[in-house]
């Protein structure tokens, strides 16, 4: 049976992607900081919820000591973790950087660290990053996030580079707007901020006329982690409705 694990699985695209690969037959081990939010999980199939926040060190070892009780080899590690501070480079705080260094990159690296002995004991591993099509340009009120972003698309190449003789594959998904409760809790947010409602209206507009679904990016990594991509690596694939054109 394959084996994944999915950061911030409570949520959106991560909810999504651990549904998916459980229905195809998965070992999921979803992990999410809100205990309510993955709490449903326990009741289904090929799921197991884990609470553990990705920037607190105790929760990251107690849950690779559990992993490592229940399993001897990871398929998938999805980094789907992230978090949006509005604000422009100027008008940001340290504080402000030093998490979004924290929730957008540095725990994808981490997981991917403590993930690779066991990855090295599949026959097709891989790792999938969540970026966004932010991390592609400069929006002036998402600073931090777009700087985290694509610096995100280089660490899953530097990876890919890095990893690819023991035969990991390392990609990163670079979304659009998905109906997510993080996109409408920021489009919330940016009211607060002048100037920020340019970037929600930017968003809201894909050539394709219609935002995207959770489930449609399920799906993306359901084939990136797959045999038929193993040709892949070092990619960042959008799947933005061509907002990126």
């Amino acid at each position: 049976m394959e084996v994944a694990i999915v950061t911030g699985a409570g949520s959106g695209i991560g909810r999504a992607t651990a549904i998916q690969l459980s229905s195809q037959d998965y070992r999921v081990y979803a992990l999410d900081k809100d205990e309510k939010s993955i709490k449903d999980f326990e009741k289904t199939k090929n799921i197991t919820p884990i609470v553990c926040d990705v920037l607190k060190e105790n929760d990251i070892n107690s849950f690779f000591s559990r992993f490592s009780s229940k399993e001897k080899h990871l398929d998938l590690l999805f980094n789907g973790v992230g978090a949006m501070k509005l604000g422009g480079l100027l008008d940001t705080s340290e504080d402000d950087w030093d998490f979004g260094f924290h929730i957008n990159l540095k725990s994808a690296l981490v997981f991917s660290k403590r993930a690779y002995n066991y990855l090295l004991e599949s026959k097709n591993p891989s790792i999938i990053n969540i970026s966004s099509v932010l991390g592609e340009t400069y929006e002036e009120k998402a600073a931090i996030y777009t700087v985290m972003k694509s610096a995100l698309v280089t660490l899953t190449k530097c990876l890919a580079k890095e990893l690819a003789p023991k035969k990991i594959r390392v990609n990163a998904i670079s979304p659009g707007p998905i109906q997510t409760s993080f996109v409408r809790s920021f489009s919330q947010e940016t009211k607060k901020i002048q100037g920020a409602s340019k970037l929600v209206m930017k968003l809201s507009h894909t050539p394709i006329g219609r935002t995207g679904k959770p489930e449609e990016v399920a799906k993306l990594v359901s084939y990136l982690a797959s045999p038929q991509a193993s040709f892949i690596t070092g990619s960042c694939i959008s799947i933005d409705g061509g907002w990126s054109i």
